[in-house]
């Protein structure tokens, strides 16, 4: 069946979770670096110190960066609708059996159309995120329930923990949004989209290649967040260790992570 029952029906959208997860890690790493080289060399000339990575870039200012996640968002989650719906059609079962799968992608296309508002300041700033933190919750309960129907309790077990996933990055997404100076929650909320992936490739392969008995299923999570939580560490170390401690040094106090 052509649909998320399969192994490229869950790798479609965890390969569109894990590049949006991982881009904007990736460049909250980037403008946590440039910062800190600014105010060390701030610093050093006397300057004083700056703004923050939460002052200047949450809310996201970048209208064209904006724009484009959108326009990105609306090609992908198309492209996941169609493959549901076309996978219900050939299989004879109709476009609109697996309505479940499809409203998985009509979430994040909602989140692409307002994204889309919002780099023409159409709507308020932040309204992306807001719009994000929703479509985890609806994505929580469309999960939940879809793991509440499995008969096999490993299956639903997988199932359900991808559920709880989503719930904590609509809360985080959520809060950040609500506290626009917590650099923590910002960073969460795109953690929590990567883990999201890496979870939903593993229920994927627990379909075709991976057999995971019932009293693994959450040792796999822990070590799949576990590892995005070393990449952070690893990641926040190489962005400001040497430039911080030097910074210090100089008697600055300025954090990135």
């Amino acid at each position: 069946m052509g649909g998320s029952g399969t192994f490229q029906g869950h790798a479609i959208p965890a390969s569109f979770f894990f590049g949006f997860g991982c881009f904007f890690l990736g460049l909250t790493f980037k403008r946590c670096r440039g910062l800190v080289l600014l105010q060390s060399s701030a610093t050093s000339s006397g300057d004083g110190g700056g703004k923050s990575f939460c002052d200047m870039h949450i809310p996201e200012r970048n209208t064209v960066l904006l724009s484009w996640t959108s326009i990105i968002l609306f090609i992908i989650t198309s492209i996941g609708m169609i493959y549901e719906a076309g996978g219900g059609y050939r299989d004879g079962i109709g476009l609109f059996h697996q309505l479940a799968h499809l409203t998985l992608y009509l979430c994040f296309f909602f989140v692409g159309a307002v994204t889309w508002l919002e780099s023409r300041g159409s709507v308020p700033p932040d309204s992306s995120r807001v719009a994000l933190s929703f479509a985890f919750f609806l994505q929580y309960i469309l999960w939940n329930e879809h793991g509440l129907m499995k008969d096999d309790m490993s299956d639903a077990r997988v199932h359900l923990l991808q559920a709880q996933v989503n719930l904590v990055a609509s809360f985080s997404f959520g809060y950040s949004v609500y506290n626009p100076k917590s650099l923590l929650a910002y960073v969460s909320g795109w953690a929590l989209m990567t883990l999201n992936a890496l979870w939903m490739f593993t229920a994927g392969l627990s379909i075709c290649c991976v057999d995971l008995i019932l009293h693994t299923v959450g040792a796999a999570l822990a070590l799949e967040a576990l590892l995005i939580a070393t990449v952070l560490v690893v990641g926040a170390v190489l962005c400001s260790g040497p430039l911080l401690a030097q910074h210090q040094i100089n008697g600055g106090n300025q954090q990135c992570l």
